[in-house]
């Protein structure tokens, strides 16, 4: 609902209007186009939707083996996994040398200057 107000010859009138961008769905269809092979068409498609849209989406693509794996290394506290820069893959680091190579890194005086 809006509530506008605008003046006319001197006279202030207001007026609502409910605005809504939900529209009655169209029944149109082109004439000589609506046939048995299109309604059929067009309930297969309609299935086809329904079923992909219940889907299980987080379905594992891992085995229980793969899974398992997968969380040992989640848990192990000596390696660092990390998203690579290029390609999408991972890296996988010995913690202790990914934190030197860390402050390494952080400690270069040309790329990194030391706040206060």
């Amino acid at each position: 609902r809006v509530d506008t107000i605008g003046e006319l010859g001197g006279d202030v009138q207001s007026k609502a209007h409910n605005l809504t961008s939900l529209r009655k769905k169209s029944t149109f269809f082109p004439k000589g186009c609506k046939t048995k092979s299109m309604d059929a068409f067009e309930e297969l498609v309609m299935r086809e939707v329904e079923r992909i849209k219940r889907i299980d989406k987080n379905r594992m693509n891992l085995n229980k083996e793969e899974q398992q794996a997968l969380a040992d290394l989640r848990e192990n506290k000596e390696v660092v996994i990390k998203p690579a820069d290029k390609g999408g893959g991972i890296v996988l680091m010995d913690r202790e040398y990914y934190i030197e190579e860390s402050l390494r890194q952080l400690n270069d005086g040309i790329t990194y200057k030391k706040l206060k």
